[in-house]
């Protein structure tokens, strides 16, 4: 059912699921309860944020803050990841124990 929040996963969740073996009825059943309860909520939840003034008259505003939101942890994983693999732009820094040996602090 999460996976039903991000674009990306909800795509590739299928055949991950099949390789994986899950059996079908197992599977049909909770994508089927995701699918309610994703759909029902989603409707409920425009419909009574739509009747709040502020939200109503803003809406591209709070559509921009929910992608945001959305993609931030993704976009951390892919901070970290690279940090982790050495791909990511140096965090800058002033501290001189903080930073790995034979590196210096910039200007």
């Amino acid at each position: 059912m999460l996976a039903r929040l991000v674009p990306v996963v909800c795509t590739f969740l299928n055949p991950l699921i099949g390789t994986v073996g899950v059996p079908l009825r197992v599977f049909t059943l909770w994508n089927a309860v995701g699918a309610l309860l994703w759909g029902t909520g989603v409707v409920l939840l425009g419909y009574y944020l739509g009747q709040i003034d502020v939200i109503g008259k803003n809406l591209e505003v709070v559509a921009a803050l929910v992608v945001l939101i959305s993609v931030l942890p993704i976009a951390r994983e892919v901070l970290k990841q690279g940090r982790k693999a050495g791909t990511a732009p140096p965090v800058r820094t002033r501290c001189r124990t903080c930073l790995p040996p034979g590196r210096e602090a910039p200007p």
